[in-house]
């Protein structure tokens, strides 16, 4: 009986070894799983991520792409427009094209693109200019197209007419510009209203022999005096046709108060002489007479010069 009792005990120890190990290996593969699960949750958030970044990434890259594409396109269209317009040859075309480019990456030109830069030049030429002074007067019109806040193929009408108005070169351009921006803030006009008048006036201010200049501070004049853009420059230029060519009437008028008009080579004085020759010669006269004698010299038209 004792040997069964031993043999007994032995068993109900090894089988409570065996339980005990069966619990270590089942409490080791509880953590392998918990582990895998883990791995399985670090897994799929990664995936998310990797979804996110995709979406996030991938979408902005094709936008960029396409907008690059799209430049790309609408550059070469107005390249086609200006040798179209222009005649450019294959030489002036690639100076275009590099004259664009830098112009649309130069800081001091916000917001103007390679092919706004192209379409200028194309407003330019379509001006009247020539291919060399629009390469010239280009960057003055983009100048000056974002002081007047204006489209840059309105700026560049703008320059493009004063040039030719006066017989000016493209390299005039800056010039021009500054004339106009200079003249708004010091009068009560607008750039655009300075640029209607000059416009209207322009032509017949070359013709009389008066410079760009002068034409623009009486336009300025006129502006204080509350005649603006197109009126001012009808104005001036009709005024400027009275003396050029006066009526009978008018002419032995001037002649009997003196007014000379013309300097000894037969040239008309600036328009600064004229104003200060009528403002000496009617100086003596009661203010009925003097505007009798400006009605009959200049007509109905308010001489705006303040005479």
């Amino acid at each position: 009986m004792a040997e069964i009792g031993n043999i007994s005990v032995r068993i109900g120890a090894s089988i409570d070894d065996f339980e005990k190990a069966m619990r270590q290996v089942k409490d080791s593969l509880k953590s392998v799983e918990d582990r895998f699960s883990g791995l399985k949750k670090v897994g799929e958030e990664f995936t998310k991520l990797g979804k996110k970044l995709t979406v996030g990434l991938t979408l902005p890259l094709l936008a960029a792409a396409g907008a690059s594409i799209k430049a790309a396109g609408d550059f070469e269209s107005m390249g086609y427009t200006f040798q179209a317009v222009s005649g450019a040859t294959s030489e002036q075309m690639a100076k275009m094209s590099k004259l664009a480019k830098q112009l649309g990456n130069d800081i001091t030109l916000p917001g103007t693109s390679a092919t706004d830069a192209a379409a200028a030049m194309t407003e330019l030429v379509k001006a009247g200019l020539s291919i060399d002074d629009t390469f010239k007067a280009v960057k003055a019109t983009l100048q000056l197209s974002a002081a007047a806040q204006i489209d840059n193929a309105e700026a560049a009408t703008i320059v493009g007419q004063a040039l030719n108005a006066f017989g000016l070169s493209g390299d005039k351009a800056i010039k021009v510009a500054d004339l106009l921006a200079n003249s708004a803030n010091a009068s009560a006009g607008e750039i655009t209203d300075m640029a209607y008048a000059l416009q209207a006036a322009g032509a017949v201010a070359n013709m009389a022999g008066q410079s760009i200049q002068d034409t623009v501070t009486a336009i300025s004049l006129m502006a204080n005096a509350g005649i603006v853009g197109s009126d001012a420059g009808t104005s001036l230029k009709s005024m400027l046709m009275s003396l050029m060519s006066p009526t009978d009437k008018a002419a032995k008028l001037m002649k009997e108060l003196g007014i000379q008009i013309y300097d000894a080579n037969g040239k008309m004085k600036p328009l600064p002489a004229l104003v200060q020759e009528f403002s000496t010669k009617l100086g003596g006269l009661s203010q009925e007479q003097r505007n009798a004698a400006l009605a009959t010299i200049f007509g109905r038209m308010r001489f705006v010069l303040q005479i």
